[in-house]
């Protein structure tokens, strides 16, 4: 057979389905309660609705699922479904889609969660209840089952786009339900499972225009269709010889003609990419069966949603940031064309090559440009500003005519290490390196012009310095990881912004993750190939924003964590930043030999202290807690300037307190004097966990010469008096001064290392998440990141990240404020505190902060 250039992705893990779902055939009661059970149980992930009845008053249920807001539309996130059983009496697919839901629930595939963020994902498992009731088990041949209970086939009851006639006068509910649903749901994928054959059925389903089957998007068709069938031939059925000389891949129309179908309604009326695909030579086999297709169907199932990710998406508004109505898209001279939604959204599925993708106003042409799709696994995104002159009142304007138009255009630039440094020295990776799912994404807003050759040539140099930066990660043949200093490019994106008016944010350095996310300023490292081991994906992405309008200038720095910690991302930004400026780097320079430690140094006795690591937890698990957090906590963003936070280290009492250690005792305190009550000993904050990291490729904190491969856990006495600012500045201090201890460290590090390449061996992820009776501290207030990496403005580049968690307390450096284009004279010594905690308690937290902070911390017990 042959093969179809495709980009596939590569599942990561062999799949055991659990005994949740048996596999023997679901009646529409079974169906029904299965359904409702997963609403049940995944609350977050799934969205279950009826949308219609059947003539029989069955109900026609759809199920939604996405990892987060499945209930709703979100932006330019694309509406892919999988329809089964429109033909009663074919009941695999029905079947395959009930596993894949429970599939798409609890795998933790990379590739489920992949398809799980990126896409809200409908399935139908039975358009024909009632047909399906009447059908018989075993029943490989026959009609029995197949139509409705009015005797209506429905894949012959679909509006014809060119008004021919049906074989039914009647539109049963069922179809009437599907219509509805279409015209609501701006979906860009489909396929449609039946029964009785082995083949994937394309546009179009009848010669529509002189004797004509194939439409103007076959070469989409054929490569979905090829590529699913390439992943499912080793079924072995008794009916593949009658379609392997087509490589099992038909034309509808070619194979048999039929008016009403639905894979050319959704088609012709929307755009809608669908396969109508009959996977099961047998229309009711028997159970027994059942473990085989979903084992050929599966991963072919995933891949085929996947695809909605590839080609090109984006939004078409006027210069008031509005759709524009009855606006369509058209890719070459492709028809049918792709509606545009109401939010001014398009998606438009796409292989590799060159196209002229072209707007439609009423039909009339109003915008035209060149698009180049790339081999890549997200679509171009385009954003596409068309002034209301252009359209409105559209006859008087000639399309003839030139016009101005604003676009957001996106380069991308590859940029190689010089000289390059690499000589294919291999890094290998131990510990917290291989904290593969985790990346550590940076901002930085500057209040003017950064020049881009400059910019190049400096990144060039710096990449010269750090040629790890430019390697690539590899998986060798004893599964021991490391990277290849290869002196590969990185990419370096730069996007001119006309639509914002300036920077949207104020001066917190952190932003809530739930609700302002960076990302937008941000070309991300896919961590996700990191963990499938995709050997191409650089572990550093660049990326500069130019908001036009008020001349702003946005860096966004994504990084692998694998290359090291926060503190090594800031020494190669603040390389870069010298560089750009002509002035040397700082000594030290990176040191990129690691420590690789022996079974033999490990000390059962500190594994107690490593729970956050020890009882790592799979990626779903997780995910949950991030979704418990984001609905059970708020963020908050404290700032103190620096007068105040002498005045707390004073107040500690204690000379070899610091400022961070005197803060964080400060946070605590007014948690557990204002918040929680004395004899509340679940609630109360009783010792503290601070991270601090020891992997750093350069000045690093550790022992001299010594090079840590390990995030360290520094957990603390508890608390003698957790009311006593003094008590609690001065255990923390005691743990910190106890982490300092090279025999100590030794052993931690060793210890560590051992319980973390464990973890990622087994595909888990460090649990930081809250633990009663503590707060985890990581601190960055020793780096003042945003003169760091100021490109030379000094005092007027602001720094931003993201992330924070319950009770993870981080601390920053104050950013300078701008107010109007004019920098406040900057606090550098104030420090910003943010951490998420119960939104019952956030008001009155925040009240005794205040009124503490005015009252010049009167109240405090030291």
């Amino acid at each position: 057979m042959f093969k179809i250039p495709l980009i596939l992705f590569v599942l990561t893990a062999l799949y055991n389905k659990n005994e949740a779902i048996d596999f023997r055939y679901h009646n529409y009661s079974d169906l029904t309660t299965v359904l409702k059970n997963f609403a049940s149980q995944y609350p977050t992930k799934t969205a279950l609705y009826e949308i219609g009845k059947s003539q029989g008053g069955r109900s026609l249920w759809v199920m939604a699922l996405s990892a987060s807001s499945p209930n709703a539309h979100v932006l330019l996130r694309p509406e892919v479904k999988y329809i089964a059983n429109m033909h009663g009496n074919e009941v695999v697919g029905k079947e395959m889609l009930l596993y894949l839901i429970e599939y798409l629930l609890t795998s933790n595939d990379t590739l489920v969660n992949q398809l799980m963020n990126q896409s809200r994902i409908w399935i139908m498992p039975c358009m024909n209840p009632d047909g399906l009731e009447i059908s018989q088990y075993g029943d490989c041949t026959s009609t029995n089952g197949r139509y409705t209970v009015n005797n209506i086939d429905l894949n012959r009851n679909f509006p014809d786009y060119y008004g021919a006639t049906l074989d039914s006068s009647i539109q049963a509910q069922e179809t009437s339900a599907v219509i509805a649903w279409l015209a609501n749901i701006s979906f860009v994928l489909s396929a449609n499972y039946h029964g009785g054959s082995f083949t994937m059925n394309t546009p179009f389903d009848r010669y529509y225009v002189q004797g004509v089957s194939i439409s103007d998007d076959d070469d989409i068709f054929q490569t979905l269709a090829h590529a699913y069938v390439n992943r499912t031939v080793q079924t072995n059925e008794n009916c593949l010889s009658d379609y392997q000389n087509d490589a099992f891949v038909t034309r509808g129309a070619d194979w048999y003609e039929i008016t009403g179908g639905m894979q050319d309604y959704g088609y012709l009326n929307y755009g809608i990419i669908e396969l109508t695909m009959e996977i099961s030579c047998c229309k009711y086999p028997v159970n027994n069966t059942l473990p085989a297709y979903w084992n050929y169907n599966r991963d072919a199932m995933i891949q085929y949603l996947l695809q909605a990710q590839r080609g090109v998406k984006g939004l078409i508004l006027n210069e008031y940031n509005q759709s524009i109505p009855s606006t369509e898209v058209m890719i070459d001279n492709r028809w049918p064309t792709v509606k545009v939604t109401s939010l001014g959204e398009f998606w438009r599925i796409l292989l590799p090559g060159k196209y002229t993708l072209k707007v439609l106003y009423r039909s009339n042409e109003i915008y035209n440009r060149t698009i180049i799709i790339q081999y890549s696994s997200s679509p171009l995104n385009l954003t596409i500003i068309i002034p209301s002159s252009i359209y409105l009142p559209y006859k008087n304007v000639s399309t003839q005519g030139h016009f101005s138009i604003h676009i957001n255009m996106t380069s991308t630039f590859l940029v190689y290490p010089s000289p390059p440094t690499g000589n294919n020295r291999r890094l290998e990776l131990a510990g917290l390196d291989l904290w593969r799912m985790a990346r550590i994404d940076n901002v930085f807003v500057y209040p003017s012009e950064i020049n881009i050759d400059r910019f190049k040539e400096a990144l060039s140099r710096t990449l010269s310095l750090w040629p790890f930066i430019a390697g690539r990660s590899r998986l060798d043949a004893n599964e021991q990881y490391f990277i290849e200093m290869s002196d590969n490019p990185i990419p370096m994106v730069l996007f001119n912004d006309y639509d914002s008016v300036k920077w949207p944010f104020d001066s917190n350095v952190i932003r809530d993750f739930y609700t302002n996310s960076l990302s937008t300023y941000l070309d991300e490292v896919r961590v996700t190939n990191l963990f499938d081991n995709t050997n191409d994906e650089p572990l550093v992405r660049l990326k500069l924003t130019h908001i036009i309008q008020s001349n702003e200038w946005i860096l966004g720095i994504s990084w692998a964590h694998e290359l090291g910690d926060a503190a090594s991302c800031l020494n190669f930004s603040n390389t870069l930043s010298r560089l750009y400026q002509h002035m040397e780097p700082l000594e030290p320079l990176p040191i990129f030999e690691r420590r690789l430690w022996k079974n033999d140094e490990i000390d059962p006795s500190l594994l107690s202290t490593m729970k956050h690591f020890r009882d790592a937890k799979p990626l779903e698990e997780m995910w949950k807690k991030f979704m418990i957090d984001q609905e059970a906590y708020d963020q908050v963003n404290l700032s103190f300037s620096g007068e105040q936070l002498v005045k707390l280290r004073t107040l500690a009492g204690e000379d070899n307190i610091t400022i961070q250690d005197a803060l964080t005792a400060y946070i605590i305190l007014t948690l557990n004097k204002y918040c929680y009550y004395h004899d509340d000993d679940k609630r109360r904050i009783l010792r503290t966990n601070t991270s601090v990291n020891f992997r750093g490729v350069s000045d690093s904190i550790a022992s001299t010469g010594q090079i840590g491969n390990a995030v360290f856990m520094m957990l603390s006495d508890d608390f003698k008096d957790p009311y006593s600012l003094s008590s609690i500045a001065k255990t923390i201090r005691q743990s910190i001064i106890k982490s300092r201890d090279s025999k100590f460290l030794e052993r931690w590090l060793d210890t560590a290392d051992d319980v973390m390449r464990k973890m990622i061996h087994n595909n888990r992820l460090a649990d930081l998440g809250f633990v009663p009776n503590e707060i985890i501290v990581n601190s960055n207030f020793r780096y003042d990141w945003a003169n760091l990496v100021d490109f030379d403005y000094k005092d007027k580049c602001r720094f931003y990240t993201g992330w924070s968690g319950a009770f993870y307390l981080r601390v920053f450096r104050l950013n300078p404020i701008c107010k109007e284009k004019t920098y406040l004279s900057r606090d550098r010594n104030g420090a910003e505190v943010i951490f998420r905690i119960e939104k019952d308690l956030k008001a009155k937290f925040l009240n005794m902060i205040k009124e503490d902070i005015g009252e010049n911390f009167k109240n405090i017990n030291k």
